[in-house]
């Protein structure tokens, strides 16, 4: 049997939804949200939580954003999410993972950036890059916390004119490699 949900993120189009539950069952939803004026676009990667399964949601919240215009500008995308289930002091963090793009002119800078949001925290922490100047292109990140509380971060990217699957993990979700 399905339920419909209350959920309503207003406005603007998007996409790129995941949903992830915590350790104690709350529900962090995150999405796209891509408004256009005229060439220019502002993206906003959004979260919301739910405290029962998803029938309603708390407050909608920024975890980054930025704006793109035919000058340059910030892009975030491809956001993954994942949830701490483990008895480590970080039980019930949530963690994003996604594509952070720096543009000018016809010149790009792409990143792997991770951002935590503390369990006794509202909001998600400062970003961490987890990628260098190495990596030509990067895309497609997934985020994932083993039964030990390590956070691991996959992607696909380009180094060193090398397509491939690379891998990180840090103990702490604050430092990688």
């Amino acid at each position: 049997t399905w339920t419909e949900s209350a959920f309503s993120a207003g406005g603007g189009g998007g996409g790129d939804p995941i949903l992830v539950y915590n350790a104690d069952g709350d529900l962090y939803f995150s999405w796209l949200d891509l408004r256009m004026s005229g060439m220019s676009m502002t993206l906003y990667m959004l979260f919301a939580k739910s405290t029962d399964g998803g029938l309603t949601f708390g407050e909608t919240d920024t975890i980054d954003g930025g704006a793109l215009s035919m000058s340059g500008g910030t892009m975030v995308d491809k956001q993954w999410m994942a949830a701490d289930h483990s008895n480590s002091p970080r039980r019930n963090t949530v963690y994003v993972a996604y594509v952070n793009m720096e543009m000018a002119g016809s010149s790009q800078n792409m990143g792997i950036v991770v951002k935590r949001k503390l369990a006794a925290s509202e909001k998600f922490q400062d970003k961490v890059l987890i990628t260098g100047e190495e990596f030509e292109t990067v895309q497609f990140p997934s985020i994932n916390v083993d039964a030990d509380g390590n956070v691991h971060v996959f992607w696909w990217g380009t180094r060193n004119n090398v397509n491939g699957l690379w891998h990180t993990v840090s103990s702490d979700g604050l430092t990688f490699g």
